[in-house]
């Protein structure tokens, strides 16, 4: 029978890592780890993956990112790409512990928007991978910084000449914090259009509804490691074979963008456009349950 469970693991700094795992009916079955991006939660969208995949046969672990969430660390609200990376690792060890219930060869990683870009790390150096699938992937840190708002950049660098283990340091909203702003001014945030306020408010309707505290805020100290972190360019690295979901219209990345980075990848690779808006091939039902199956679809000629 098809179970799910609440499941917490150690990374490799002792950081408790909680989330949820779907098992499949059948035993020793082809697993996929799976997380948000940036700083969305397991349940914004990804628990809804997870089951498609549990209901055609793959073990799938979903869990929230470090300081974010249910899982564990501080300071809270941070965000550090490259330990997320380490983490995405940590994960597949945990999986390769249930030999009887999970094939620890038959191991795929997937991740949206800003986790795409961890598993392009993950995935390259992490031989254990067998397949990953990239999300509408967000894959650099200084493409990123050119729709940060103005000044944003010099904060990080006056926060980090002046504070030494005084505090945690400086927030900053991520998402508008109405739709109006967002229409007017969406410069003013780090990701501040109107379909980016409107995936928000859905995703914060969710954790609402299931009693998760989610606040529209990340450390500013974040902003520093987002900023250096370029996984494209570890692409050329990945041996395991690979599908990238890339989006026809998107805010921070063109799809000529998305191309270009595909076609440097030298593994087997396969690219799947749902041809709308990155945000809509998770909120747009029609788009989005395609968009699985062939996912899936994928997986089942890989693994």
């Amino acid at each position: 029978m098809a179970t799910e469970r609440e499941v917490e693991f150690a990374a490799f700094d002792g950081t408790i890592l909680r989330g949820i795992l779907y098992l499949p009916e059948r035993r020793n079955a082809p697993g996929v780890v799976r997380t948000a991006g940036f700083t969305f939660l397991k349940h914004n969208f990804v628990a809804q993956v997870a089951k498609h995949f549990q209901a055609a046969g793959y073990a799938a672990l979903i869990y929230d990112h470090r300081s974010w969430g249910s899982s564990s660390g501080t300071p809270r609200h941070n965000v550090n790409f490259f330990t997320q990376a380490a983490d995405y690792s940590d994960a597949v060890t945990y999986l390769t512990t249930m030999s009887s219930e999970v094939d620890p060869d038959r191991i795929a990683i997937w991740g949206a928007g800003h986790a795409g870009g961890v598993v392009m790390l993950t995935s390259a150096l992490d031989s254990r991978v067998k397949a990953s699938v990239l999300a509408m992937p967000f894959f650099s840190g200084e493409r990123d910084s050119r729709f940060w708002p103005e000044g944003l950049w010099d904060r990080v660098w006056d926060e980090r000449t002046k504070c030494h283990g005084e505090s945690e340091g400086e927030y900053v909203p991520i998402f508008a914090e109405s739709r109006e702003e967002a229409d007017v001014n969406p410069e003013a945030r780090l990701i501040g259009s109107a379909e980016a306020y409107d995936f928000w408010k859905a995703c914060k309707q969710m954790s609402d509804e299931m009693g998760v505290e989610w606040e529209n805020k990340v450390l500013l100290q974040s902003l520093f490691h987002m900023r250096h972190w370029e996984p494209n360019a570890y692409l050329p690295q990945l041996k395991s074979p690979v599908l990238w979901i890339m989006p026809k219209r998107e805010q921070f990345t063109s799809f000529e963008t998305h191309v270009g980075a595909f076609h440097t990848i030298k593994a087997p690779k396969e690219a799947l456009s749902p041809g709308s808006g990155n945000l809509h091939a998770f909120t747009d039902t029609s788009i989005f349950d395609s968009v699985v199956q062939q996912q899936i679809d994928w997986l089942d000629r890989t693994l």
